[in-house]
């Protein structure tokens, strides 16, 4: 069967008229279109399809071309040329995709953005809506669609992507005032939940129990690493590695059967910060085991190709594992544990370790060292000058293993007298 005739666009036909474009159509028939420059159409401009009779093309392209001559020679309010009046706000949404405050964005970031974005075109006539028509009024109540909804955290990053957007298109003057100037956000609550040793036991056997022990050794790293969730499950197999630089007898406690002191060397996604954290010598062996057949630290339990935990994935196993233990607890008749287990996130593990590191009398600047906080909280003189490193870090695990042993020692003691 013969192929159809390609179609061919001729961004220079023969009658020069600006951006009017020449296009034959399979049936060889010519169809005629106003395309402006890339520049111009991330601005606001649109392509216009002028159909196949020349004259009129011809006609409606020269008007375009004079609305188009007359919106860049008036100058705005902060010099500069204009912004076509009516741009739709999907259209303001492409412009801010290109732009390089989204594209300077961490890839996650833009992932989040983009999420929220699209929801906000779809409330606005999936983009339709000319971006100035949009009122403080339609914005608020939008907002309050948005909080009505079950997930308050999730509402309120929503609302502040749709703020930025707002602000971002009012200060590339695709509007003369923001809608969302005044919108009223709540604060996130802060998260203080501390886990019980003893629940984070019973997570780490539901996970085995349920046959994911990429998500047990996720927990236990979760705990000793105090490492955000999208930051272990990126971790490669190259991440893991042998760790020098150490005090004699730090390196003592750290070090597995072999005398060599391993942890990862990582770069945290959210705040750029380079952290080395060692791990207890307990820990050597599940993640060799993990990286025999795969080329990532935490690999995707039941997936031949052993790729990395997709995050959608692992959360939702996490709550299946969550859920799992929970429901043991309770048929155990273990009261206190069903309810310490009881709507918690992997989130808490990083809070947990912490705390746990605190309770074992590992100082402040030597858990910051691990977890990539600035010291008390904020940049200070301290962060400038005496940085976290691979040394306080590795002295941190090792007095928390120390005081560990030792308690251990203590209580084996008491129940013997």
């Amino acid at each position: 069967m013969p192929k159809a005739p390609r179609r061919k666009t001729s961004r220079r036909p023969a009658h020069r008229i600006r951006f009017l474009c020449s296009q034959q159509l399979a049936d060889g028939s010519i169809k005629y279109h106003w395309k402006p420059s890339p520049r111009l159409r991330r601005i606001g401009w649109q392509n216009h399809d002028l159909g196949k009779d020349l004259a009129a093309a011809t006609a409606a392209a020269i008007e375009l071309n004079q609305q188009l001559d007359a919106s860049l020679a008036q100058p705005s309010a902060t010099g500069g040329a204009a912004r076509p009046r009516y741009a739709s706000l999907g259209e303001v949404v492409r412009a801010y995709r290109a732009s390089d405050d989204f594209r300077d964005l961490k890839t996650g970031s833009q992932k989040l953005y983009g999420q929220y974005l699209n929801r906000i075109e779809t409330w606005a006539e999936d983009g339709r809506t000319a971006i100035v028509h949009i009122t403080p009024d339609m914005v608020q109540d939008y907002r309050d669609v948005i909080l009505s909804g079950p997930r308050l955290n999730t509402a309120i990053n929503h609302l502040k992507v749709l703020r930025l957007f707002f602000n971002w298109a009012r200060k590339k003057r695709y509007i003369s005032s923001d809608p969302a100037t005044d919108l009223d956000i709540p604060a996130t609550p802060s998260r203080t939940r501390i886990l019980d040793l003893a629940a984070v036991d019973a997570l780490k056997a539901s996970a085995t129990a349920l046959g994911w022990p990429g998500i047990a050794l996720a927990i236990d790293l979760g705990l000793w690493t105090v490492q955000r969730q999208g930051d272990l499950l990126g971790l490669p197999e190259t991440a893991f590695r042998a760790i020098d630089n150490i005090d004699p007898a730090d390196a003592a406690m750290l070090a597995g059967q072999d005398g060599i002191v391993r942890g990862f060397r990582l770069r945290q996604t959210k705040t750029g910060v380079w952290i080395d954290a060692p791990l207890p010598p307990a820990l050597h062996g599940a993640v060799q085991a993990s990286l025999k057949d795969s080329s990532w630290v935490i690999p995707m339990d039941g997936d031949a190709a052993k790729r990395r935990y997709a995050q959608g994935t692992f959360q939702k196993r996490w709550r299946k594992v969550r859920d799992h233990a929970r429901d043991t607890a309770a048929a155990a008749g273990n009261d206190w544990l069903t309810a310490e287990l009881a709507n918690i996130k992997f989130h808490d593990l990083r809070r947990t370790g912490m705390c746990m590191y605190g309770d074992l009398g590992v100082p402040v600047h030597l858990i910051t060292a691990l977890s990539g906080h600035a010291v008390l909280g904020k940049k200070t003189v301290l962060d400038t000058y005496m940085p976290g490193n691979t040394r306080a870090a590795c002295a941190g695990v090792a007095l928390a293993l120390r005081n560990l042993a030792d308690r251990a020692q203590r209580q084996a003691t008491n129940q013997k007298d």
